[in-house]
């Protein structure tokens, strides 16, 4: 599957990058993105799910990083996003990892 109906994503926990300049994007402004996982060849995308008991709204962090949030324009003039996206990849069990490091919830 290339993209998601609406309806198949009305109720579920997914996560969302935040930060993002705003664009946009079929005709409605957006400041964020829903992260998905496409597999290697690109025959399949899932949404990255956020663990059993995340509460909605809880920020990621990932071990060994600390540091406060960057503005979007921050992101955008510094190229972050694309630094970011090249390290994301999912692990055994669908676990959503940058760097070869887990992203975690408290």
């Amino acid at each position: 599957r290339g993209h998601y109906e609406l309806s198949d994503m009305q109720d579920k926990k997914v996560l969302v990058v935040c930060n993002l300049k705003a664009a946009k994007i079929v005709g409605f402004a957006s400041s964020g993105m829903v992260l998905a996982a496409k597999a290697e060849d690109g025959s399949k995308v899932e949404l990255v799910t956020p663990p059993d008991g995340a509460a909605v709204g809880e920020k990621v962090f990932i071990d060994g990083l600390s540091g406060d949030p960057l503005s979007s324009a921050q992101v955008k003039k510094k190229k972050i996003w694309d630094i970011v996206a090249k390290g994301l990849k999912t692990a055994e069990g669908a676990v959503a990892t940058w760097d070869g490091k887990e992203i975690k919830t408290t």
